[in-house]
């Protein structure tokens, strides 16, 4: 007949089955944190491709405002640029008139 382990022998026996699943736990412990890691680097990868590409949109929205607001602001030169000029056109005959006179009269 086999004989009972001891109490000693039941509690060794106890702890090692505990340490094998302390060590079990751990390990899972670890890849669940090392999976969790990974996740969250690849959501900051993610997010950060992501705030680049608006970053990009948004400069590429912004410098065509700009340039059509350039263009804008040339055409109303532009315009300006011609009603003066045709307002000194206008102008040129009683300029050259009483300069004339002027000139005339010293």
């Amino acid at each position: 007949m086999a004989a009972e382990p001891s109490l000693l022998q039941k509690i060794r026996h106890w702890e090692l089955e505990i340490s094998v699943d302390i060590d079990r736990v751990r390990r899972l412990a670890d890849q669940s944190i090392d999976k969790a890691k990974k996740e969250a680097d690849d959501l900051i990868r993610s997010y950060e491709e992501e705030a680049d590409s608006s970053a990009a949109r948004f400069r590429q929205t912004e410098l065509e405002q700009i340039g059509s607001e350039i263009e804008r602001l040339k055409r109303e030169g532009e315009a300006e640029a011609q009603r003066v000029r045709e307002e000194g056109e206008q102008n040129l005959p009683r300029a050259v008139d009483i300069i004339v006179r002027t000139i005339a009269h010293e």
